[in-house]
């Protein structure tokens, strides 16, 4: 065997080098390289210029305070003693042969932390017959197509470190195809052109990555054939840096890049949609997974917010504040409060990580979350900061304590609710006390209101990192919940993981073509629909605000807060069509909600803090029939029902009361109409609340819609006599109905008409003295349950379809501030008609009753072309969670379902080309288009299935089998296409 040939390399012997070298390298700073060990191997074929490639970055490896060892023998791998003592290992070394033993002590040494980089057939065409070496390296040789030849290099991943500021450029070398590990973080790939290779033509490889290999970073660049390569600057720069970083010591921080894939579903999520509102509650860019217990977002009034309050650890209901809050700092402050107010910089959020600068603190933090737990890496950057890393743990209303490794504690939120923390930091701090007042007190507990511990660690503790748990059940199922989730994970196990949770889900409905605005306005509106329900169940059990206990949840998940007046219109039949089983276990929640209240009445607002009974109105009972008529099951539907029929024979009716039913509510069921007060007159119903009001045509309509419910359900469990009783009430609404106006116009008790009447403006705040948050002209379509009656009430078809073209002609008739500051929620205005609000969802789609489809198609497009848009106003009114969003999700794909309780979906106008709904049950149906643009909006003709198919309705029972519905699309409207039979 030939000897081992080492040399030990200072800086005297190469001060010829040196000279060389300055002309070629910039001075940078290194600083990773100081003091470090690094052996470089050399040799195998001389065409790679093993020999001309060490001699240019050795000299330049000393310069930067590096010890060097050289070596042109593979054997310094099975030298434990050499191994055991580098931290870096440089190898250019091509198509040579190793042996098992030097395999191992290299693969070895690499897998305990020793740090790997190299370059082109140095490292990625060193060993070809070796399996496990090219897993170490990421990546397996497969040819040089073409030979040296022109090509371009581009930067894909412009913010790691490695790539930071370089631009794209163009060399001359070989090109070199791989089989890469997918796990490989890419940060810059090239395009094959096919010149030679046409069989590849247009592949996109690529040519620099960095990755983990055990405890040890590799670094690679397929760029560097020989010695002339290292004159272009950007092959010099990412050589250099990659070493750098190699040989570094601090964790690493990277995330799987994606830039030569295309986009992922999550991908389309852009959380800033909507974060300015028009007038009332914008969107917040929240940070969660899926119907998950743990959401938070930056506490801020809107996105135009110039100070953060914090950072949140919990946000416990939808559009809340934080619950908790953390407040990092240096210790020299003049004032400290329980809460910080920071400036920021540089935000970026994702569905399911936050990255934020507080500038004026030079503090960096990141953070990634589970379902029900979360870590936070806070990087304390400035090294003239004067003070030690601190952070403050503040309970608005509660307790916490430190016991030497842990904080734990609770808030206290309303209705003898608590939301527990359990956190932990990775580095123990050198002191904790309390804040009292704005001054620093020796204790380990703090109680009472802006309770507060303070946790100091040492100056030179510059990353902190904390793991914590949430819990609604108590500080240990908090300690559970983050031991379960995060506790041994690092940072970007969880959030690549939650990042796939999100394809996942999103990945239900797979979208092509369109617009990329579109498909950002498509997967950002899917992607609030998972906001909410959440699932609170940890570990079996879950707390139910509803009785105050803690109750086993028997293997199902128990879901809360749900608006349901405005999640039952288009959220609920969502779930139902993608996540059916999901759909059935929140239903089967809202049968226990009922069971665990006082009397047996379905929750119209449940929340984590319990039902809210906000709004008007019980629609839980139509999302329990919707699910029941479309094939779910796996919940009790006759407590389901009962508990429907309790929310509308025994609660009062009266908006936001939960009342028992009273003397407004036996005139319902006597008279069939809420009555109205007469301008001036004294309301003496006590259910009655003070701003929300009788809302008298709303709640008699909506009432119409649930009682309705309540008959088909009652025929389904065979009560014919309540059957008869709520189907006679479920034409209520003709009560109100004025003949002479062809509106919904309210009466007094003694079944007169209020008179003189406007129904733009008439009813005080919000119109809620005779409608609810919308005028007249909204409610004037409010019988979703029998549009034909309706159409019939109207006067016919032609009437009915002049009534809604007139609906989008009317102008307000006051200045916008006028008109806004009475119907605040009643914007997005075209005419008349609001898309900002629920109640107006199905309106678009009514022409399709009457004969008109084309302008149901014209129309959908129109309003969403000018209401929803990815950009910061891009919503027109308050979200809720899902309420407006499933409305988006629905006329984008291409049909929605206008009458919850039927099987009958209703014809719109598909954004995309194409369009692939997972239904859950092992079947997919899809939407196809044939010259599809902004322009092609109209549909020409269709095929169901390769058959002729030219009805406005499509059953849910025809898509849940299967199969593929084609459009043709254009420019011109075909009117004489669609029937309404």
């Amino acid at each position: 065997m030939r000897s081992i040939k080492l040399l030990f390399i200072n800086l005297l012997s190469i001060i010829i080098g040196l000279s060389t070298i300055t002309s070629i390298f910039a001075q940078g700073n290194y600083t990773s390289l100081k003091g470090k060990k690094i052996l470089f191997v050399y040799g195998g074929w001389d065409g790679h210029e093993p020999v001309e490639t060490k001699d240019i970055f050795v000299p330049w490896l000393i310069s930067q305070g590096a010890e060097v060892r050289l070596s042109d023998n593979l054997d310094i791998y099975t030298d434990l003693n050499v191994m055991n003592n580098i931290d870096l290992i440089i190898q250019t070394w091509t198509m040579g042969e190793i042996s098992a033993e030097q395999e191992k002590g290299l693969t070895d040494a690499v897998k305990r932390g020793v740090g790997l980089a190299g370059w082109h057939g140095g490292i990625g065409d060193s060993f070809r017959n070796s399996t496990e070496y090219q897993f170490m390296v990421g990546g397996q040789f497969v040819s040089h197509p073409g030979g040296v030849i022109p090509f371009n290099v581009k930067i894909c991943n412009k913010n790691d470190e490695i790539t930071r500021g370089l631009k794209d450029f163009k060399m001359t070398s070989e090109q070199y195809f791989m089989h890469v590990d997918p796990n490989v973080n890419i940060l810059a790939t090239t395009t094959f052109t096919g010149e030679h290779a046409p069989w590849i033509k247009g592949a996109v490889m690529p040519v620099v990555w960095k990755k983990m290999y055990g405890q040890g970073k590799v670094f690679y660049s397929s760029l560097g054939h020989d010695a002339n390569d290292f004159t272009i600057y950007e092959v010099l720069e990412i050589m250099k840096r990659g070493i750098n970083w190699a040989a570094s010591d601090s964790p690493i921080s990277m995330e799987i890049s994606r830039c030569n894939e295309a986009k992922q579903p999550v991908d389309y999520v852009n959380p800033y949609l909507g974060n300015i509102s028009h007038l009332l509650v914008p969107t917040f860019p929240t940070i969660h997974l899926p119907h998950s217990m743990l959401r938070v977002y930056p506490e801020r009034g809107d996105f135009t917010g110039d100070v953060l309050n914090g950072l949140p650890i919990v946000v416990t209901s939808h559009r809340g504040s934080s619950a908790f809050n953390l407040s990092p700092f240096y210790t020299e402050r003049e004032e400290l409060t329980p809460v910080i107010k920071y400036s920021y910089d540089n935000e970026k959020i994702t569905p399911y990580k936050y990255h934020v600068y507080l500038d004026e603190e030079d503090i960096t933090v990141d953070y990634t979350l589970s379902h029900q737990s979360a870590i936070y890496k806070i990087n304390f950057g400035n090294e003239d900061k004067n003070g030690n890393s601190t952070i403050i743990i503040n309970s608005r209303n509660g307790e916490l304590k430190w016991d030497g490794s842990a904080i734990s504690g609770y808030q206290n939120l309303v209705n003898n609710t608590k939301v527990y923390l359990y956190l932990v930091p990775e580095l123990l701090p050198v002191s904790a006390s309390v804040l009292t007042d704005g001054i620093l007190k020796e204790g380990h507990s703090a109680f009472g209101r802006n309770a507060s511990l303070v946790l100091k660690w040492p100056k030179d503790y510059k990353e902190l990192t904390f793991r914590y748990g949430i819990s609604f059940i108590d500080e240990d199922q908090a300690r559970r919940n983050m031991e379960r989730e995060v506790a041994d994970k690092s940072f970007n196990e969880i959030a690549e993981t939650s990042r796939n949770i999100w394809n996942d889900e999103l990945g239900k409905i797979q979208v092509s073509g369109g617009t990329e605005d579109d498909r950002f306005l498509f997967y950002t509106s899917l992607y609030r629909t998972y906001e909410r329900p959440v699932s609170i169940s940890e570990d079996g059990r879950y707390f139910s605000a509803f009785d105050g206990k803690v109750h086993d949840d028997f293997g199902r998940p128990f879901y809360t807060d749900d608006w349901i007046w405005d999640s039952y219109r288009a959220h609920h039949p969502l779930r139902i069509l993608i996540d059916a089983k999901r759909e059935e276990d929140i239903l089967n929640s809202f049968v226990l909600m009922s069971e665990q209240m006082e009397n047996l009445w379905l929750p119209t607002f449940p929340e984590i803090t319990g039902d809210s009974r906000r709004m008007n109105s019980n629609h839980g009972v139509i999302s329990i029939l919707d699910a029941h008529i479309k094939g779910l099951g796996n919940f009790d539907l006759k407590k389901a029902y009962m508990a429907g029929k309790g929310a509308i024979m025994d609660k009062t009716l009266a908006p936001w009361s939960g009342s028992p039913s009273g003397e407004l509510d036996k005139f319902y069921h006597e008279k069939g109409y809420i009555p109205a007060l007469r301008e001036g007159e004294e309301e003496t119903i006590p259910e009655v609340h003070s701003f929300e009001r009788r809302q008298p045509v709303a709640v008699t309509l909506g009432t119409s819609y649930d009682q309705w419910s309540l008959a088909q359900l009652a025929k389904s469990l065979g009560l014919q006599n309540d059957y008869e009783y709520f189907m006679n009430a479920s034409f209520n609404y003709r009560n109100l109905f004025n003949s002479e106006t062809g509106f919904f116009h309210p009466k007094d008790k003694d079944g007169k008409f209020i008179q003189p009447f406007d129904y733009r403006y008439d009813g005080g705040m919000g119109a809620r003295g005779f409608y609810g948050e919308n005028n007249g002209w909204i409610y004037r379509w409010d019988v979703p349950h029998n549009i034909p009656d309706l159409i019939d009430l109207m006067g016919g078809k032609k009437v009915f379809v002049n009534n809604l073209d007139n609906m989008f002609r009317e102008p307000l008739g006051k200045s916008k501030y006028d008109f806004y500051s009475q119907l605040p929620d009643h914007t997005g205005n075209v005419g008349q008609f609001s898309m900002a609000n629920e109640p107006s969802l199905h309106i678009p789609y009514l022409y399709n009753y009457a004969g008109e489809p084309w302008k149901t198609q014209k129309r959908v497009r129109t309003l969403i072309k000018q209401w929803f848009r990815n950009d910061l106003m891009g919503i027109p009114g308050d979200e809720d969670g899902g309420g407006l969003s499933s409305f988006v999700v629905f006329s984008q794909m291409g049909f929605y379902p206008v009458t919850p309780g039927t099987t009958e979906y209703t014809i719109g106008s598909p954004f995309f080309d194409h369009v692939k709904i997972n239904l859950g049950n092992g079947n997919f149906f899809e939407i196809e288009t044939i010259n599809n643009s902004p322009e092609n909006k109209y549909i020409q003709s269709a095929t169901l299935n390769g058959k002729p198919f030219n009805k406005v309705f499509i059953d849910h029972f025809d898509i849940m089998k299967g199969g593929k519905i084609v459009f043709e699309m254009g420019n011109k409207a075909k009117r004489d296409y669609f029937t309404t039979d």
